[in-house]
């Protein structure tokens, strides 16, 4: 588990700016193969979770550079209808449906995104379960993105969102609003544990 400085005692967006950087300067501790293999171990934590047996479209993401590595679920169910983010003006996103994580292109901040004109639109009312990606997130489900908003903006109506992260990714307490949107489950290469049952 993050051991964290001392919390600046100001506004909420320093303490949540201080935070992302002692993140980020972690993860560049951890080498791809350590990445790798934990990726793998949070695949197979999914395979097994019955919430995602049960579910047959399931939005994921294309991982960035010491994010956790879900596209192997893709290869391995090509029964499932796997969507993927867009991003879009304004840090608005669409979703879309791809069938093989090689067909996806790196946009221009080199994110790894479905096409506009190959790849059907879906609805989100449509997805049965969100795996989203996370700075970290808290034992009370309080996630911490990277600050664009993206997943604020599209995910505050949704049910059944688990994000995903490295065990030590896993904070104590991370500063919130009220009115941020907690997910659901959370999920790392140790376990997967439900916010309201832990």
């Amino acid at each position: 588990m993050l051991f964290l400085k001392s919390l600046v005692p100001n506004k909420l967006t320093d303490q949540k700016a201080q935070i992302r950087n002692e993140i980020r300067t972690k993860r560049r501790q951890f080498s791809n193969n350590t990445t790798q293999s934990s990726s793998a171990q949070i695949v197979q934590q999914i395979l097994r979770w019955q919430v995602f047996e049960q579910a047959q479209t399931i939005m994921i993401f294309a991982p960035l550079v010491s994010e956790p590595d879900l596209l192997p679920l893709v290869a391995l169910l090509p029964d499932k209808r796997f969507v993927f983010p867009r991003m879009l003006p304004e840090k608005n996103l669409e979703v879309r449906q791809v069938r093989e994580s090689a067909e996806l292109i790196p946009n221009t901040l080199g994110i790894a995104e479905p096409h506009s004109e190959f790849h059907p639109l879906i609805k989100k009312e449509e997805i049965d379960l969100f795996l989203i990606p996370a700075l970290a997130v808290d034992l009370e489900g309080n996630r911490l993105g990277f600050g664009g908003g993206y997943y604020d903006r599209f995910l505050p109506d949704a049910a059944r969102i688990a994000t995903i992260v490295f065990a030590w990714q896993i904070l104590p307490h991370i500063p919130h609003e009220n009115h941020d949107k907690k997910v659901d489950f959370v999920i790392s290469e140790a376990k997967i544990f439900s916010v309201e049952t832990r």
